[in-house]
């Protein structure tokens, strides 16, 4: 592909069960538009582009598009406003919407529409960080922080218009994106839902290392073994007599690993080896998997601009923070926010745009603020203390998001949220209803 950083849509005729992987380059081929306006592709879906400034205070200056996708209401529903999705680092949300729309629609958000967009430098993750393109994208990269995503969302939003409520559901990463938006504009949502969250004052200095994170992936681990343990040989092929046991034998099979790695041709990196952080991240997933992953690329580049200044420089500086979080997390830590880090200080492009995080503190939104405590994560509870119209949600449950699960205790909470603008009960609990291994996970 071209490195072209100008994303646009398409108005050709495609079919109702276009696969979501081809969609890109479908969007791409949209016609431009001066104005702002849906037109009907993949036969139920709408798409659009909007031109956003590269530089919000230019706004007479370069322009970025953006694309976007909607899932209309349901016309036998009443209508409730526009729910916006966005998911995680280097992730399409327009892939989202057109993989997984008809999901958050039916059956209890009926009345809503369902627009995903793909924040600027999406689809552009391989090219801008490739030495071939690195000469066009000087000028792009240094504006794909989360601050200038969140104004661009502002921006759709004026263009949309202001019919019915306005909600954003945002996964991982993109929790970071709804707490800058609503510390950027307060006055904008009626609803914001948060999942897998991220504290924005530790993504704004150190790329979300905070030391509770850290210790919540720790605890997420050891769940694994309880779990099998308590499930029998039935269900766990890796079972044994007691959690101990287990971890013994995955210790033992993971330093084989480590000393003789394995050549499987569809792992990501050639050979089977533990992926730790991607278990703990999705151990179960019903939902599809399309618009879900993330590009490592998109990742390196904009958690390494939203934490300058403040990244760490030097090897030096490295060698004492890795030896701190490996005493709080020594299964995960070191695979996860070590790799963070050292990504971060390799990474020279500096900023154009620098949000030290005093925007989350005692931050009085319009809108009442949903966020899920999964059984092992407590960023949840630390962000709510930040948001005055907050209440947060218990989920029984492990992993990055609740993506993978299904609850239906979760659905109708959300459901009263959105559709009632009534909030769950404090220190309310959901359990899941297909918990791993079959086995609840209760209030640990």
């Amino acid at each position: 592909m071209a490195c072209n950083r100008h994303t646009s849509l398409h108005r050709k005729k495609t079919d109702s069960h276009a696969r979501p992987d081809t969609r890109h380059q479908l969007l791409l081929d949209l016609d431009s538009v001066s104005n702002f306006k849906w037109v009907s592709c993949y036969t139920d879906y709408q798409c659009a582009r909007l031109d956003v400034p590269l530089v919000h205070e230019k706004t007479n200056g370069k322009k970025v598009q953006l694309a976007l996708v909607k899932l209309p209401a349901k016309k036998i529903a009443k209508f409730q406003g526009t729910l916006f999705l966005q998911v995680r680092l280097g992730t399409s949300a327009t892939n989202l919407v057109l993989a997984a729309g008809g999901l958050y629609q039916t059956p209890t958000l009926e009345g809503w529409d369902i627009v995903g967009w793909d924040v600027r430098g999406n689809y552009d993750h391989y090219e801008i960080l490739a030495k071939a393109c690195k000469s066009r994208s000087d000028d792009f990269l240094p504006y794909i922080v989360t601050p200038n995503n969140a104004r661009d969302l502002g921006l759709i939003i004026k263009a949309i218009g202001s019919k019915g409520k306005l909600a954003f559901w945002g996964y991982q990463y993109a929790t970071l994106l709804g707490e800058t938006f609503a510390g950027l504009y307060p006055n904008d949502l009626d609803y914001l839902i948060l999942d897998g969250v991220v504290q924005g004052e530790n993504a704004y200095g150190f790329g979300d290392t905070g030391v509770s994170s850290i210790q919540d992936a720790e605890k997420a681990f050891n769940v694994f073994f309880t779990s099998c343990a308590a499930a029998g040989n039935a269900t766990c092929a890796f079972h044994a007599a007691t959690p101990e046991l287990i971890k013994a034998r995955y210790q033992k099979l993971e330093k084989a690993l480590l000393a003789k790695p394995v050549p499987v041709p569809e792992a990501e990196n050639g050979v089977a080896g533990p992926n730790i952080y991607g278990a703990l991240g999705a151990p179960l997933d019903p939902l599809p998997t399309t618009g879900t992953g993330g590009s490592f690329e998109y990742q390196v580049a904009i958690q390494a601009l939203d934490a300058d200044p403040y990244r760490l420089s030097s090897l030096k500086d490295f060698e004492p923070f890795l030896k701190r979080v490996l005493r709080k997390s020594p299964a995960v830590a070191g695979v996860t926010v070590g790799s963070i880090q050292l990504r971060n200080a390799a990474w020279k492009v500096p900023a154009a745009v620098n949000f030290n995080g005093d925007g989350f503190f005692n931050v009085h939104t319009r809108a009442t603020v949903l966020l899920y405590l999964r059984l092992t994560h407590r960023s949840a509870k630390s962000m709510s203390r930040k948001f005055r119209n907050s209440r947060v949600l218990i989920i029984n449950a492990v992993g990055f998001t609740l993506l993978q699960y299904a609850s239906d205790c979760r659905l109708k909470a959300v459901a009263a949220y959105l559709n009632e603008n009534t909030l769950p009960a404090r220190d309310a609990i959901c359990q899941l209803d297909d918990p791993p291994f079959g086995v609840p996970l209760g209030n640990l």
